[in-house]
């Protein structure tokens, strides 16, 4: 069963950044494959607990991987910054 769930959430991932064109869906950076520096990742807006809509399309963004991943969505020491990046993703 991990295994599967693994390569749905690669499919997924895959399928979130084909969808935005290796480009960031906040900032329009583009990632490598879009020729661009910036290292992309794929969101889950909804959070990948919740198996309704874990694989969705619909609950995912396209991310840089720094800047408005980890140190947006996620910053745990900026509580108001993952907020208001939040917010924007809702948008």
């Amino acid at each position: 069963m991990k295994s599967l769930k693994k390569r749905c959430d690669d499919i997924w991932i895959e399928c979130i950044k084909a969808r935005a064109g290796y480009t960031s869906e906040l900032s329009g950076i583009k990632g490598k494959k879009a020729g661009g520096d910036a290292v992309i990742t794929s969101h889950h807006i909804v959070g990948k607990t919740n198996y309704r809509t874990r694989f969705e399309l619909r609950n995912g963004i396209c991310l840089v991987n720094g800047s408005e991943h980890i140190f947006g969505v996620h910053n745990k020491f900026d509580p108001a910054k993952a907020r208001m990046y939040q917010d924007q993703i809702i948008k």
